[in-house]
């Protein structure tokens, strides 16, 4: 008699990042060209591309590598998720 195993299910991995209808789409280079806006007595903003490259530093640190990545900007430059 033959046993035939099921194969094991599939992951899928997500392939997109889900927007914001007022976000758009770019990469980490794109971060890097933003305007920062001025830093006032009781606010000192900090860009956004410092911010990722301080996350992947970080990461690096423990022996994390990012393969991809990918950000989410909202249109007036103040907002930004990534995946």
């Amino acid at each position: 008699m033959t046993v035939i195993a099921p194969e094991p299910p599939q992951i899928v991995e997500p392939q997109v990042t889900l927007l914001h209808a007022r976000s758009e789409l770019v990469g980490r280079q794109e971060l890097r060209g933003l305007p920062v806006p001025e830093a006032t007595r009781t606010h000192v903003p900090i860009p956004h591309a410092d911010v990722v490259e301080a996350l992947i530093q970080s990461l690096g640190y423990r022996n994390i590598e990012v393969v991809k990545d990918e950000y989410a900007l909202t249109l007036d430059l103040c907002g930004c998720s990534g995946s």
